[in-house]
């Protein structure tokens, strides 16, 4: 059963209890609220013509409204989980974040000299270009209609990766460039630098380059580029 919520009257239809409703609910409109409805309805009626481009203005707009709400239950009815999608994927990566992220570290001492030489930045670029361009089945992604969600497979399973979590594990790698720094370069020159001016100014140098303000946003565009994927316009991701 269907009730009116002006009257509590029931119907056992729904288009029955829609036709009372119009009426219904003029009729518990304040009494100055009905008077204006009234005051309009007194009007002049419209002629033929006047009433046939109503009706078919009324018509377009109906028709209108109508396509738009087919486009957006199309689209709805083509929305993904993201997650479920990934992980039903064919080609799941054969390492986990965790794992790729310490092949990164290892591999630091191979770019310490570029840090040393260029800087920080310029080092942790080209460390991460030589391993997504070496890797099939990367365990990160992201997709080009939502820049800043990161995903990335841990332990058998794609899960999200907030950006302060992603500017964590950076800054993990950018510590390790300083690491390998002091337990390589400098502990072969340690007794020297003061020793030698050139050798203490070339310390100098090498320690800024090393510890230069990681840029967190650049570095992470470096990466979105490599590995983005892109969504088609139509389909909209839906986050679990």
């Amino acid at each position: 059963m269907y009730t009116c919520d002006h009257c509590d009257k029931t119907y056992r239809y729904k288009k029955n209890l829609e036709t009372h409703e119009t009426v219904c609910k003029f009729m518990h409109l304040p009494l100055q609220q009905r008077n204006e409805v009234i005051d309009v309805a007194d009007d002049p009626i419209p002629t033929m013509k006047e009433l046939f481009h109503i009706i078919r203005q009324q018509s377009l707009r109906i028709d209108k409204l109508e396509s738009n709400h087919k486009k957006l239950k199309m689209i709805q009815n083509r929305k993904m989980d993201i997650l479920h999608w990934l992980q039903q994927g064919k080609d799941l990566p054969t390492m986990t974040f965790q794992e790729w992220i310490a092949s990164l570290i290892a591999r630091v001492p191979t770019y310490i000299n570029i840090a040393l030489k260029e800087n920080l930045n310029v080092a942790m670029t080209q460390l991460f270009a030589a391993s997504l361009e070496n890797m099939e089945h990367l365990p990160i992604c992201v997709f080009d209609n939502k820049p800043s969600q990161y995903y990335i497979f841990r332990t058998a399973s794609w899960e999200q990766l907030t950006l302060h979590e992603f500017d964590h594990v950076l800054q993990k790698i950018a510590e390790q460039f300083y690491n390998v720094f002091v337990s390589g370069w400098y502990k072969e020159n340690e007794a020297q630098l003061l020793k030698s001016e050139t050798l203490y100014n070339q310390f100098i140098g090498y320690q800024q380059n090393v510890l230069a303000t990681l840029n967190y946003g650049h570095l992470r565009q470096f990466i979105y580029s490599k590995i983005k994927r892109v969504i088609g316009t139509v389909t909209e991701i839906v986050i679990a």
